[in-house]
């Protein structure tokens, strides 16, 4: 539970709401809390990640890639 942010509150007439649940966690404001009524839906926000060896490889492939295009500058 401690890497989920938001949560969302879908209304049976569309409408959604938005609640940081780390927030009322910690602060345990009733006011906060949006209300849940019949017919709604609760969407767990999932959290983003980084897929740090997709972005290790890009930046690999960038590296080579300005590498070869500054040697065929020099020759």
């Amino acid at each position: 539970m401690n890497k989920v942010k938001t949560i969302k509150i879908i209304r049976a007439n569309g409408e959604t709401e938005e609640l940081n649940i780390r927030k009322y966690m910690r602060n345990r404001d009733e006011n906060e809390a949006p209300m849940v009524k019949a017919g709604d839906a609760i969407y767990v926000v999932e959290p983003k990640t980084i897929n740090w060896s997709m972005l290790s490889t890009i930046a690999t492939f960038i590296n080579t890639a300005a590498l070869v295009m500054w040697r065929l500058r020099l020759y």
